[in-house]
Order: C-alpha cells, then sequence, then structure tokens
C-alpha cells in the first residue's frame, strides 16, 4: 500500500515503484509455493497435521495451519516472527487466537 501511495503521490517516481511491487508480488508468490511443498511434507511426516486442525475447528485459516505447524515443530515466538517476517507481539496474538479457536 505504501508503494502504491507513493506513486500517485509522485508519478516521477512511478518506473522504480513499479519494479519494487513486481518484485514484492514475485516473492510472495514464491514464498506461497514454498509453503505448498513444506505443507505436503509436512502432512506426511505429521499425519495430515492440517486435515486434523480442521476438524478440531473448520474456520481455522491457511495461516492459522501455517503457525500451528510451526508451533508443533516447537519454534519459539522469535523464530516464528523472523520466518514469517512480523512482529513477535503479532505471533503473540495470533497464537493466542488460534487456542481460543480449538478450545
Amino acid at each position: 500500500m505504501e508503494n502504491l501511495e507513493n506513486v500517485k503521490n509522485s508519478p516521477d517516481k512511478f518506473k522504480t515503484e513499479f519494479r519494487r511491487m513486481v518484485m514484492l508480488l514475485k516473492k510472495e508468490n514464491a514464498s506461497d509455493k514454498d509453503w505448498e511443498v513444506f505443507k505436503t511434507y509436512f502432512s506426511e511426516v505429521h499425519n495430515d497435521f492440517d486435515q486434523k486442525l480442521k476438524t478440531l475447528s473448520s474456520d481455522v485459516s491457511e495461516k492459522e495451519i501455517r503457525l500451528a505447524a510451526f508451533l508443533r515443530m516447537n519454534l519459539t515466538t522469535k523464530e516464528i516472527s523472523a520466518t514469517l517476517n512480523v512482529l513477535p507481539d503479532s505471533i503473540l496474538k495470533s497464537k493466542y487466537c488460534l487456542k481460543k479457536k480449538l478450545i
């Protein structure tokens, strides 16, 4: 959103900001593909972990399944936040919300 605002405010920066947005989108797409591969292997090792979560709570999102998988691997909050490139506080909030859904 910030990149779009920059382009809107200064059209002369359009080329550089457009390239930056394309790179971000490519990176996000690659991480989604990586997640699908990881999820496949993780499900094989942990006996359909994502399906078991969905039976506990049908409204569990993909991001919550990803968080639960990292927690199953005994990663710390800091490690998860570094992997997902988010703040540790948001991981703590997500863990709390996930716990409320599953209880």
